[in-house]
């Protein structure tokens, strides 16, 4: 996937996500980072999801998939296998 077209698919997400958590009380900040050798792109995530634990090199793991799927990041899915994923979680 191009840098270009990450990126504005991640807009596309951060703006449902602050649409969805307008609505949630309380919110958490999940930052993403997804990287191989050539390639480096990190998200700051809005969630309303109780907990997202640290997972590191799990690209299916159950956080991150969990994360994936509320967030609509499922077109990530097929290339998360190639990257190192991490995941750092900071309450609002």
């Amino acid at each position: 996937m191009s840098g270009a077209l990450f990126d504005e698919r991640a807009k596309e997400v951060m703006k449902e996500m602050l649409e969805m958590n307008a609505l949630v009380g309380a919110m958490n900040i999940a930052r993403m980072e997804i990287h191989d050798e050539q390639q480096y792109y990190i998200c700051n995530i809005w969630s309303p999801l109780d907990q997202i634990t640290n997972c590191d090199g799990q690209a299916f793991g159950g956080a991150v998939f969990f994360l994936l799927t509320t967030a609509g990041w499922s077109l990530l899915s097929t290339i998360l296998s190639k990257h190192r994923v991490v995941l750092q979680q900071t309450s609002v």
